[in-house]
């Protein structure tokens, strides 16, 4: 068995090349920073902080603070370029001696060809304090018979407040009164609620109002034609004493007038 033994050998593939055969093992190449899929959170991560600001809590509340209280600065300057005083105007009215409030009340009716008065129920009386005048004629919004309350009519009538003068609807008797600051002079503009002018005074030029009552209207309101409208009306010039005033009056029908009812 000696010389007769034959060694076993493992058969080698062919197609190998020597080379192949004695080249020891490779590792894979590592991967470099910045390249490949697993480096882009880190940068994600790096531009995130880069972006962000931190800010302490009480510098947001100041700066909400700031940021309020330049609204509101900025709305009173608004405002105050907005508001126009009363500007005084003419020869000022004659004032009685004293500076208290004085009460000025009375009635007002409408007649007709038979009868007795009747109430003037919600007619409507403005009193304006004779040399004060508004830099810009106030608007009639709010100020008739017929105007429903509504918020510009609130203005407008707060107008006539500053001005130093009121407005006021008579109550289903035709009674009103009215607070004002001090005696004096006043001008008193009545209109009726239910009893209109006759038709062909209504045709003439400024709707039959008077030119001269056209004239003082117009120092106080826009559009007087419009804010009388086809109404019977009175504008009178009034010194109101410390004890007050009492006024009334009764429009009257000419002929065979009717009442027409209010659009």
């Amino acid at each position: 068995m000696n010389s007769g033994q034959n060694e076993t050998k493992l058969a080698e593939p062919s197609g190998i090349s020597p080379t192949l055969r004695e080249s020891p093992p490779v590792a894979p190449p590592l991967r470099q920073p910045g390249h490949g899929a697993s480096s882009a959170p880190t940068e994600r991560r790096q531009l995130s902080a880069a972006d962000v600001i931190v800010v302490p809590r009480n510098r947001i509340r100041w700066y909400y603070l700031m940021l309020v209280a330049t609204a509101i600065f900025f709305f009173c300057l608004g405002w105050l370029a907005n508001y126009r005083p009363v500007k005084q105007s003419g020869t000022p009215g004659k004032t009685v001696e004293g500076g208290t409030p004085v009460l000025l009340s009375g009635q007002l009716r409408y007649g007709r060809p038979t009868g007795l008065p009747i109430p003037d129920a919600g007619g409507v009386v403005i009193v304006l304090p004779v040399g004060a005048t508004p830099e810009r004629p106030i608007p009639i919004e709010g100020l008739r018979p017929w105007d429903s309350n509504s918020a510009v009519g609130q203005i407008n009538r707060q107008r006539l407040t500053e001005l130093g003068g009121t407005w006021t609807q008579t109550a289903e008797d035709g009674s009103y009164s009215v607070v004002l600051p001090r005696p004096g002079q006043y001008w008193v503009l009545a209109i009726s609620k239910n009893l209109a002018r006759p038709k062909e005074v209504l045709e003439l030029t400024r709707r039959g109002i008077a030119e001269l009552d056209y004239e003082q209207l117009s120092r106080y309101f826009e559009r007087p034609a419009d804010l009388i409208g086809p109404q019977a009306y009175r504008w009178s010039l009034e010194t109101i004493g410390p004890a007050g005033l009492q006024l009334n009056h009764d429009f009257q029908v000419h002929g065979e007038l009717g009442i027409p009812e209010l659009p």
